[in-house]
Parts: structure tokens; sequence; C-alpha cells
């Protein structure tokens, strides 16, 4: 079947043999009727992620979920990088002394502190760093370095598995980088017994390839610098005496897409914390603060969540963290506990009168309460911390309240032909409750804003739609006509588009949502299209 603006093409075709090679431009009028301008469909599946909402027993359900962590990784193990220096001078004067290949000329160990306050660990395992070295020599001849990090486990893509780094040197400096991912550091210092400290020996000797005896002079000088830079701690293990943290995080809610604003009344509200414990601590939780946050026009707008649930110590025994062998194939099996609120009590109605854009949260926690009681075995994965996860569960039925959907239309209308008339809209409500449609350009091209083609003239007058009435509920028909002039069809074809907003009513009693109803608008074009031929 040829469209309506296909029948206007053929007729400017026909015109063109008439006019023949005229330079004046020809303009007539050819009567348009019923040509379909835009054609929307508005709906909780199509507008709203499908995973915000299910279809219960009581209508249609919000269900929001968001997890967060509630424990910084850094308050429980600080950041372990270090730096340090030595230096060797020979203890004799003149020279040169010959020294054989093989010989030692420095031999020397450090046990390095690392300062983690309320923390004794005894090994942890690298997610990633880099251990660098630098060494100078003034010795006349070829040296080796060979440094150790007593009691680490290095695995076989990491220095061939050996904790002993080997550097050749003449007299000149030489550096090393070393990628530590995947290496465990014993941290019980030069007894075994110390908590957080680093042994390390080392010693330069005269290199079995020298081919005689090196000459080494008493003014001659060795400096060795090292750094462990840039760890990120996986996992660890030790002691971690009672402390109390505090930590603050927040999370976006969801991306609603075109529902820009949803005000409702609720129904059997339930709002649930669920605190979990996946570390090798016992703890105790206490919400200080949980609050939703809205970007406004003006901008930022929080209200804090309030209720007797707020601010109760929650204790949470510590998770089970197994496994004899690498750090890194640890198993947790972790607690759980829960922070209940309803409408019942406090502000929660109000707290979700509208869905936030985000919410964040203030939580102190108390590590240990107990004391040790592991005999400084805590065991903690840092790649997996404790969680909050907030679980909101509400049956939908709106009373005094609004629910406004947006929607954004490109139309891109002929290049060859104008329009002057109306636009007829048509629309099937299967909402239960009624509503008020507004259309307007926006986006419009330079400089149409500009021009005086009435006050607000990108702006359609609004219509009252009505609701679907029955049982079953049955869509309601509207229909509307609305002025469309020539620059309404020009913006749109020069990149303009159309907007429909759509609120919801608010009504005196509570109307029942059902996942499947929607709102079906369609727009025809009744009136002349104008031609013009040069």
């Amino acid at each position: 079947m040829t469209s309506p603006f296909g029948r206007i093409a053929g007729a400017l075709m026909a015109s063109f043999l008439m006019i023949g090679c005229r330079t004046e431009p020809v303009r007539w009028q050819v009567p348009l009727h019923d040509v379909i301008l835009l054609n929307d469909t508005l709906s909780w599946s199509n507008l709203i992620p499908d995973t915000l909402w299910s279809q219960g027993e009581e209508g249609l359900v919000l269900e929001v979920n968001t997890t967060g962590n509630w424990i910084d990784p850094e308050a429980l193990v600080p950041n372990l990088d270090t730096a340090w220096t030595e230096s060797f001078t020979l203890p004799f004067i003149g020279g040169p002394i010959p020294i054989s290949p093989g010989t030692p000329l420095w031999q020397d160990t450090e046990n390095i502190s690392l300062d983690l306050p309320s923390t004794g660990l005894r090994r942890a395992r690298l997610g990633g760093g880099e251990l660098s070295m630098s060494i100078s020599s003034s010795v006349a001849g070829p040296l080796t370095l060979r440094y150790t990090l007593e009691g680490a486990s290095f695995p076989p893509q990491v220095n061939q598995g050996s904790n002993e780094i080997v550097l050749q040197l003449n007299e000149e400096t030489t550096t090393v980088s070393l990628d530590l991912t995947g290496v465990v550091l014993d941290l019980t210092g030069e007894e075994g017994t110390d908590w957080s400290r680093l042994f390390t020996r080392w010693e330069v000797l005269v290199s079995n390839s020298a081919s005689e005896s090196v000459g080494v002079m008493g003014d001659d000088m060795l400096s060795l610098t090292v750094a462990l830079t840039g760890l990120d701690v996986a996992q660890v293990e030790g002691r971690f005496d009672t402390q109390e943290l505090s930590t603050t995080d927040a999370t976006a809610v969801m991306d609603l897409g075109s529902l820009q604003g949803l005000q409702v009344g609720w129904t059997e509200l339930e709002l649930a914390l669920a605190l979990e414990n996946t570390t090798g601590l016992d703890l105790m939780g206490k919400i200080h603060s949980l609050e939703r946050i809205d970007t406004l026009a003006d901008g930022v707008e929080i209200l804090p969540l309030t209720g007797p649930a707020m601010a109760q110590d929650v204790f949470l025994s510590r998770a089970l963290v197994s496994g004899s062998g690498d750090m890194g194939s640890w198993s947790i099996q972790p607690t759980t506990a829960a922070v209940g609120f309803t409408s019942d009590d406090g502000n929660l109605a109000e707290f979700m009168a509208s869905i936030p854009d985000a919410l964040s949260w203030n939580i102190g926690v108390e590590v240990n309460p107990l004391g040790d009681v592991s005999g400084g075995h805590d065991r903690i994965d840092l790649t997996q911390l404790p969680s909050l996860n907030v679980a909101l569960r509400a049956p939908l039925e709106v009373s005094s309240a609004r629910a406004v959907f947006l929607d954004t239309l490109e139309l891109s209308p002929p290049d060859w032909v104008d329009f002057s008339g109306e636009l007829d809209l048509t629309i099937d409500n299967g909402f239960p409750v009624g509503a008020r449609l507004q259309m307007r350009l926006v986006e419009l091209p330079e400089p149409w804003g500009l021009f005086p083609f009435g006050e607000d003239w990108w702006v359609f007058p609004e219509v009252t739609v009505a609701g679907a009435v029955g049982s079953p509920l049955a869509p309601s028909l509207t229909e509307a006509s609305l002025s469309f002039i020539q620059p309404h069809f020009e913006a749109l074809r020069n990149g303009a588009k159309l907007e429909l907003r759509v609120e919801l009513e608010s009504t005196g009693s509570t109307a029942r949502f059902e996942a499947a109803q929607s709102m079906a608008i369609q727009g025809h074009l009744q009136g002349n299209a104008i031609l013009s031929v040069q």
C-alpha cells in the first residue's frame, strides 16, 4: 500500500512535467489525512529495567538490592610499602688488596619492622607490587650480589620461584625490578617469633666468573638501596587487636532510564540490611547512619533513615577461612546478621517515598571484641571484604502520589514537503488511573528557539487522559486534536526531538498496578501538505 507521503511524492513528480522550465517557485497544497507522525507505548517493562519489578500476588512489586563494602581494607591492613639504604666502606687503608673469586666482601642482614598499629602479621600474600634494588660499587672488578627475602615463597613465574635474587655488577650502578604478584612474605622476623617484621639477608662477593683476583682499595665503597612499593595485599594471617573502625560508602541504586520520578504509597514496606562477615575476625557492627541521596536541580538532597534498629550493636562471629596450602586458594564460609526496618517504625515510609538516586552509609565496627581467641592466627582475604546488602521489597499501590514517565522520540519528516494543520492524538490508557500528557519539542536547533512563532510555541497544550475502567480493567480511549504548525514540522526536520511527558494522576484511594499495563499514544497528521517546486 502506498503511504500518504508516497502519494504526495507521485503528485510532485507529475508537477515537474507540467511546469516545464519555470524559474519562479511554484507552491500548492495537497490534502493530507491520517499520516502517522508518532507511535509510542509507555509501560513499566520498557521504561524500567526488568530486574526492578516483579509480578506478585499483590500486583506490581518493587524489589531493590544493592551491595557495598562496610570495612575499608586499609583500616585493617595499612600500606606495607617500605624502603631502606645500606652502605659499606672497607675496613682498611691503602691497597689494592687482591681478593680471590668467590670471596665475600660484604655480608649483612636487615630486620624491617612494618608500622601496623593494633595488628601483628605472620605472613602476607601480595596481589601486586614491586621490589626495586639498586647497588653501587667503586671496586674495579666484577662482583655478585645475592639478596634473599628469608622465608618468602615465590611462585614459579616470579624469579624462577626462588627467594634469592642474584645481580652481577662492575664498577657502576646496577638496578633491577621484580614483580611481586603472588609472593608470600614471611613476617615473623629472624627468630620466627616476631610480628610484622621482614627479615632479609645479602652478601656481595667477588664473582666466581672473575679470571683472576680483584684488587680492592681501602677507599672503595658499596651502597645498596631496596624498596618495596605499590604493595597490594591480598591475604594476611596474624593477630588483630580489639579496635574500633568506621567506614563510609555509597552506591548508586539503579539507572531508571526514562522513569523520571516516582512518588508512591507503599503497603507492607520492608527494608532489610544484611551484614556479611567474610573475615576470620569477630566483628561487632553498628549502623550509625543510612542516607538516601537525590540530585535536584538546585543541589543534592540528603535524608537520613530513622528507626529503633538504627545504632544497635550487631554481633557477627568470624567466618571460617580454611586452607592449609596456598593462601590464594583459601575457602570462606561467611557469617551473616540482619537489621530490619518496616513502615511501622521510624521514617521508612518517608525515606522510600520515591526511589533514591543513591544510598550512603556510615558503619562502625569493633574488631575482635572478644580478644585474641585464635592465638594470633586470624585470617583475612582482602579481596573478599565484609559487605552490606540493602534489600527493599514493596508492593506498589499509588494513592496520593504520582509517577512521571518521559520518552523522547526522533521524528524525521521528508525534506521536500511542509505541513500546516492538526495533530490528532489517540491514547489508549491501560493504567488504573488517569494522567496528564504534555508534549514539547526539545533540542531545538539554533536559531529555532528564538523565532517569534508565539510564546512557548514549542510546547503543545496539555491533554487529560482518562484511566482504565471495569473489572478486569479495559483501556480507556482519549482523543485530542492539537495545532501543528509549520515551525513544528521544520524544527523536527532540522534535528529537534519530540518529548512526551506523562504524569499519572493522584487519587484518593489506592490503585493496583500490573506489570503488563501500558499507555499507547498515536499521532496522525490532518491538514495540508505544502509542496514547493523551483
